[in-house]
């Protein structure tokens, strides 16, 4: 069957076959006063002159969102919602942004070069200092010193021409020439001192490339390697963000590594790969050892465990006692890292899930986790080894059904972000396809969604958002979407990265 991503969001309404339920055994419902918002009730919508923004990344503190819009970086400041600064540097599109945990002046951003027609560069790692950056002139932005200069450039190859005469459209087309190439040459010079290394980082499926302190960064050294390739080997460098210095590498996967990270008080690391295995490591730099140099496949390498397919993501508790990891074939793993065994696993189908998380306080045992198809959402009691709650949306609702639709849409609907806020009272996800974020505050029993234009029924007509002629949807779904607290006016903060623009949405926390 032949159904496009543009087709499905033309045709999808939103509906739901399981929802999250009060202690009466009713669905959540939407919270009074805003509990139901559709894109134009956003608190701010910013724009970037019909450029699509691609990946964003929030600071620990929230003070900052920098968003990567192509080659570029915009820099917003959340309290006043303006764009701060824009950098420059990269030479292929920006895939991955963090800032460094306790220090909202140091980005650190990757253009890894993977998609069709990027320009023939290797993956690029920098550093930004955003202070330092605010001082410096920026040339590579201006565009009446770029064009000057291009003008200038196509100047002096004419003047080499002595036997052609060239007309105005050539001219001007050698201008253009150059304008990439000098806007290119100025930013290279602005970050001409900041370090830069040859690599990738790993952000996708809630991954967290540097420590929780900001000593140390997780990043995939060089070029990419072959995908499903045994005889590939995919190796992970430690890398100190105060000496600027590779420490040690960590050796042995040997497919995509696609979720690293570290535990709450960095002893211990994270990754989870496609050649079906989970690895933990052990980290001790506060200890004495000296790894600089190290080769540390085999000494650092604590428990190695094996899955039936390509792994997805992970996370570990925030008392380090257990580590949770999804497979492609639906099977959710929960170790334990005390004695390195299986404390259970739960099949929740045949699709990935890409998305989890773990309650803020380890006391609670409470684990969040995301995927699809429909969507689903499921929380469990690790105590109990059960689900307690469980999301899922429906297509009956779609437009241009048929059965062999109604089989396939599901797999369309992801949720691809899933974070415990506000002490973990509640959960924010974020669900692609439905291109929709929602927030369930599992105190209050109530729940928030912010819909996509079109595809949700007004809650007073019963009748869908933009319906006009044959309910023609157009509004563009985005799949990313950042969080943070903003403790002065006690409210979570929602950036959803859509395909026109990033929408600011806001949910109250709860006041004890």
């Amino acid at each position: 069957m032949s159904y496009s991503s543009r087709q499905f969001y033309q045709d999808y309404r939103y509906s739901l076959e399981k929802d999250f339920l009060t202690s009466l055994g009713e669905r959540f419902p939407y919270a009074e006063h805003g509990g139901y918002r559709r894109w134009g009730d956003e608190l701010r919508k910013l724009t970037f002159e019909d450029r699509q923004p691609n990946v964003a990344a929030v600071s620990d503190d929230g003070k900052y969102l920098a968003i990567g819009l192509q080659h570029e970086i915009h820099v917003v400041e959340t309290e006043t919602l303006s764009v701060q600064q824009v950098l420059r540097g990269h030479d292929s599109r920006v895939d991955a942004l963090a800032f460094q945990p306790g220090d909202s002046d140091t980005l650190v951003s990757a253009a890894m070069n993977v998609y069709a027609g990027s320009a023939p560069t290797k993956p690029t790692i920098i550093f930004w200092n955003l202070k330092d950056q605010a001082s410096k002139v920026d040339l590579a932005g201006d565009a009446d010193t770029v064009a000057a200069l291009s003008i200038t450039a196509a100047q002096a190859v004419e003047s080499k021409l002595t036997a052609v005469s060239l007309n105005k459209t050539e001219q001007t087309a050698i201008s253009n020439a150059f304008n990439p190439i000098i806007s290119q040459a100025l930013a290279n010079h602005n970050i001409i001192n900041y370090p830069r290394l040859h690599g990738r980082l790993v952000t996708l499926f809630q991954s967290k490339p540097l420590s929780p302190s900001g000593k140390w960064m997780l990043y995939l050294p060089g070029d990419r390697p072959h995908s499903n390739d045994k005889d590939d080997r995919w190796t992970i460098k430690i890398y100190s963000t105060a000496d600027h210095k590779d420490l040690a590498t960590l050796a042995g996967h040997t497919d995509s590594v696609v979720w690293t990270g570290f535990n709450v008080d960095e002893t211990l690391i994270g990754s989870v790969s496609w050649d079906k295995t989970v690895r933990i490591w052990m980290w001790s730099p506060e200890n004495g050892l000296d790894l600089t140099g190290i080769s540390a496949s085999e000494p650092l390498l604590k428990f190695k465990f094996e899955t039936s397919g390509q792994n997805w993501t992970g996370g570990f508790s925030p008392d380090s006692r257990f580590f949770a990891a999804t497979c492609g074939d639906g099977t959710i793993h929960v170790y334990n890292l005390i004695d390195g065994t299986t404390l259970f696993t739960h099949d929740s189908g045949k699709r990935w899930c890409r998305a989890l998380d773990w309650h803020l306080d380890g006391s609670r045992n409470l684990l969040c986790v995301g995927g699809g198809p429909g969507g689903k959402l499921l929380l469990f009691d690790i105590e109990t080894q059960a689900v307690i709650q469980e999301r899922k949306l429906g297509v009956d609702r779609a437009r241009n059904i048929n059965e062999q639709r109604r089989r396939f849409m599901p797999r369309m609907l992801e949720t691809g972000v899933v974070r415990f806020m506000d002490r973990g009272r509640k959960v924010v996800v974020f669900t692609s396809g439905d291109g929709s974020a929602e927030v369930y505050d599992l105190v209050g029993e109530r729940k928030w969604r912010f819909a996509r234009e079109g595809v949700d029924q007004d809650l007073r007509t019963e009748k869908t958002t933009n319906e006009e002629g044959d309910n023609f949807v157009t509004s563009i779904a985005g799949f990313r979407m950042e969080i943070w607290e903003d403790l002065k006016k006690q409210q979570i903060m929602l950036a959803t990265i859509d395909g026109d623009a990033v929408r600011i949405w806001a949910v109250p926390m709860t006041l004890d």
